[in-house]
């Protein structure tokens, strides 16, 4: 149980170190929808939203929680300054992003999207 401790220490830390080398997180916006990747050393996952999907558009802010889930799993759960509901779920994205920067993001989705409600911004 103690070393299965220290290679999830180990893993958390090699992780967080190539993220700090070659992590990329891309917000995409056209009139149609809006991409999300994450990507480290160029691979990565991708994540798309129609705009006109897309309800309570909101800044969230960066907070980390400790979430537990019904498979008897804890971990942190990283929520990012932009938040949304699509298809009666709720996202978050723009986890290394400044305020400014997530209000310009709003900003440009409701100029594509007239049904994202959100947030005076």
């Amino acid at each position: 149980m103690v070393y299965s401790l220290w290679i999830f220490i180990g893993f958390i830390t090699l992780y967080k170190f190539a993220w700090n080398i070659s992590g990329k997180e891309t917000i995409t916006i056209n009139k149609e929808e809006v991409q999300h990747r994450f990507s480290l050393f160029g691979l990565g996952l991708t994540r798309r939203f129609e705009i006109k999907n897309m309800r309570e558009l909101n800044l969230a802010g960066t907070k980390k929680i400790l979430v537990y889930n019904r498979n008897w799993k804890f971990g942190l759960k990283h929520f990012g300054n932009i938040e949304f509901k699509y298809n009666s779920r709720y996202h978050y994205t723009g986890v290394e992003i400044d305020w400014n920067d997530a209000r310009a993001i709003i900003n440009a989705i409701n100029k594509y999207g007239e049904s994202v409600q959100s947030k005076q911004v």
